[in-house]
Order: structure tokens, then sequence, then C-alpha cells
């Protein structure tokens, strides 16, 4: 993705958490400096306009009905259902140094 003003980045920046949260992967947006340090009057966004796609996010209700939650489980379709962090029956481990 290659916004080209700031509108476009705005718009491009909703579509790719969308795109991110879907596919469960990374989105990355190519930002030119002369982009990224304008500075620009622009019109107020249209936030009625911002759809995101939460992808397969499960809720307190979808969690109460499955007998164990695996964040990583194997699909189909390679995306796995997801529970957000701090969601009443969802666990999710992060183990690191």
């Amino acid at each position: 993705m290659a916004p080209g003003d700031p509108t476009d980045c705005f718009e491009l920046a909703a579509a790719a958490v969308g795109l991110s949260q879907r596919l469960q992967g990374p989105v990355y947006i190519a930002l030119d400096q002369a982009l990224a340090q304008d500075s620009a009057t622009v019109p107020p966004f249209d936030l009625a306009s911002v759809t995101l796609e939460p992808g397969k996010q499960l809720s307190a209700q979808d969690l109460a009905g499955i007998s164990e939650y695996r964040r990583y489980r194997v699909t189909p379709d390679g995306a796995s259902p997801w529970a957000p962090a701090g969601t009443p029956g969802g666990m999710g481990l992060v183990t690191g140094n």
C-alpha cells in the first residue's frame, strides 16, 4: 500500500488494519519522506465511512460455546479464530526472554 496524500494515508491505514486482522499478518504501508513530513490542511476525515474487518474475532459468548480455545488452530483458510486480550474465556500465553 502506498498513499499519495494525507487522505490516502488515513483511508489506507484503516484498510490495512482490516486486512491485517482478516489475514492475521503484517501489512506494510510505503510512505515517502515528503508525505510523512509534509504539513497540509485537509478536510475532516469521514470517520463514518470507515469499517474495520475484525476477521475471525471471537466474543465471550463464542468462547463459552467451544470446549477449548486454540489461538493458533489450523484451519482450511489459514486464519484461526482469535479473541482480543481480556475477553472472558480467552487466554493468551506469550513467552519470551
